[in-house]
């Protein structure tokens, strides 16, 4: 199975992803269909993998948090954009903690941007030029995710093969 660990988004956050991506709605761009932040991919893991992980994260210790939206970005650059995306902060702990717990078997091999992908580019053209700026949103995360991604002809569709509950502010 596919598999990667990510935070889902509320609803109101969800919301404003989509009002942002209506903004983007040009010619050349695939809009995402799918509003969460990836906070490790694993790729092809087995079932005894997929054990492996769930026991691993529930080892995370990581309080609950106040996140926030940030920038719209790009990768590679904006140069040469492939994905756009929204940025978030407040993940750096999280993403540390889980990334602890599973470094023997999946190191990590990029550094980290905390994102929501808006569109894939499709068609690359020197008149792609975007002027959206984003606001600031924030919101609570109070768990994370274990998910399965399955390709199919109309984009991914996910499942969640386990959930974590943060440790509750008080």
């Amino acid at each position: 199975m596919r598999a990667f660990i990510a935070v889902d988004l509320p609803e109101e956050i969800r919301d404003y992803v989509k009002q942002t991506q209506a903004r983007l709605n040009v010619p050349g761009l695939r809009l995402a269909g799918h509003s969460h932040i990836t906070l490790k991919f694993l790729g092809n893991i087995t079932p005894q993998q997929a054990d492996t992980v769930v026991a691993a994260l529930h080892e995370v210790s990581v309080p609950a948090f106040t996140a926030s939206t940030t920038q719209i970005g790009f990768f590679p650059d904006a140069r040469h954009p492939r994905v756009i995306w929204l940025g978030a902060s407040g993940f750096e702990q999280l993403h540390q903690a889980i990334d602890e717990k599973l470094s023997r078997e999946f190191p990590e091999d990029r550094k980290f941007v905390a994102h929501v992908t808006l569109a894939r580019v499709k068609s690359f053209s020197e008149n792609l030029r975007l002027s959206i700026k984003a606001k600031q949103r924030s919101f609570q995360v109070t768990d994370f995710a274990l998910k399965e991604s399955t390709l199919g002809l109309s984009g991914p569709a996910y499942r969640d093969i386990q959930r974590f509950p943060l440790e509750s502010l008080r």
